[in-house]
């Protein structure tokens, strides 16, 4: 919980540490992202061939846009930091900006990983196992952003008593137990590694018998398994969804 010993008038926090860290690389994806997209949309417009993925992605970078955003904002007002650094005015608005930034982020992630879906279904379209194959992951997709967003809306009740301790001790407001949250945290990253893996198989399978030079077919393939490079990252962080059972930092979970 936050220190009443803390400046109860603070707000915002100069960046540094592992705050700094975050918005800094948060900064340079987006960037990234940003240009890269950019450059994908110019493309396409330019040759006429801009389809519903190039829109879903479109839709994708808009929602990332917001969730850097809110994740700057998060960590310039707590996020990221030990509790006895926090007063309470600083706890609760990390911890709502934390809660809304992980509802975007699942929103961000399910719309650009469709986008990779409707790009490698058409691209398979006359091989009916694969675009079978593809609804399916499309179907994964959405069911798992509807589990973690209706599951982190629904873990407290009212929402706000994610971040308002007084209406638990009031007993104005009521939390699941933190094992829901944590088995939520495994349904999103399972299904996610999963999802992941299955779009690098699947251009695989796609490109494996087609009349192209091996170079090509590197190429092709590393062009639509790029996005899977995510799953990397969600595998890092496996075993820190256990840490939220027995967590005493909800601002800053220490490896």
């Amino acid at each position: 919980m936050e220190n009443p010993n803390v400046d109860p008038d603070a707000r915002i926090i100069a960046p540094d540490g592992l705050p700094l860290t975050i918005i800094i690389i948060s900064c340079i994806f987006l960037g990234l992202s940003i240009a890269a997209v950019s450059l994908r949309t110019y493309v396409r417009l330019k040759k006429g061939t801009f389809g519903v993925d190039d829109a879903f992605v479109g839709a994708g970078t808009v929602v990332y846009v917001a969730v850097i955003g809110l994740a700057i904002y998060a960590c310039l007002v707590g996020l990221g930091r030990l509790e006895k650094d926090l007063n309470a005015w600083q706890w609760s608005e990390a911890m709502k900006y934390y809660i809304i930034w992980i509802l975007t982020y699942v929103l961000g992630l399910a719309l650009v990983k469709s986008s990779v879906c409707i790009t490698i279904q058409r691209i398979a379209s006359t091989k009916k196992s694969l675009v079978y194959t593809v609804w399916v992951l499309l179907a994964v997709t959405w069911a798992s952003f509807l589990i973690t967003f209706l599951g982190t809306l629904l873990y407290c009740q009212p929402v706000r008593s994610i971040w308002t301790p007084t209406l638990i001790i009031s007993g104005a407001g009521t939390c699941a137990e933190v094992s829901t949250f944590v088995i939520i945290g495994h349904v999103a990253t399972v299904s996610t590694i999963l999802t992941d893996l299955a779009l690098v198989v699947v251009p695989a399978i796609m490109l494996w018998n087609t009349q192209m030079k091996r170079s090509s077919k590197i190429q092709a393939f590393s062009l639509l398994s790029f996005a899977s490079i995510a799953s990397v990252i969600t595998m890092v962080r496996i075993p820190y969804v256990n840490k939220f059972e027995g967590q005493t930092n909800l601002q800053c979970e220490q490896p």
